[in-house]
């Protein structure tokens, strides 16, 4: 003869099979959830990588305009530099012409720079 389980143990199966279908829904729950929270979570990562490159970009920027602005200063500089020798080389190169004619020396002529 085979032996069958009892009501009591049927009334045991059966309490925990609901208690397995709650705790399976349950985690199911919480299962969706954590999707959730992983979506939100790459939605923020992709937002810091976006700003953080956007960042970046701009730092590039301001670096290359204040680069810019800087070697205009220094070019500016330079030519007022280079205007002020050009002048005072004019002016021997003129006075060396005003030799050489004096003592009948044949130069090229020499066009002058108009000094600022």
């Amino acid at each position: 003869m085979k032996r069958q389980p009892g009501i009591e143990t049927a009334e045991k199966l059966s309490a925990l099979q609901r208690a397995l279908n709650i705790k399976t829904k349950k985690m199911k729950e919480l299962a969706a959830q954590i999707n959730m929270y992983q979506a939100k979570v790459n939605i923020f990562i992709f937002r810091q990588t976006n700003l953080s490159m956007t960042s970046k970009k701009l730092k590039k920027k301001y670096k290359k305009s204040k680069e810019s602005i800087t070697n205009r200063k220094k070019d500016k500089l330079l030519q007022k530099k280079t205007n002020k020798y050009l002048c005072k080389f004019d002016l021997i190169h003129f006075l060396f012409q005003m030799l050489s004619f004096f003592h009948n020396i044949k130069q090229k002529p020499y066009k002058f720079i108009a000094c600022p």
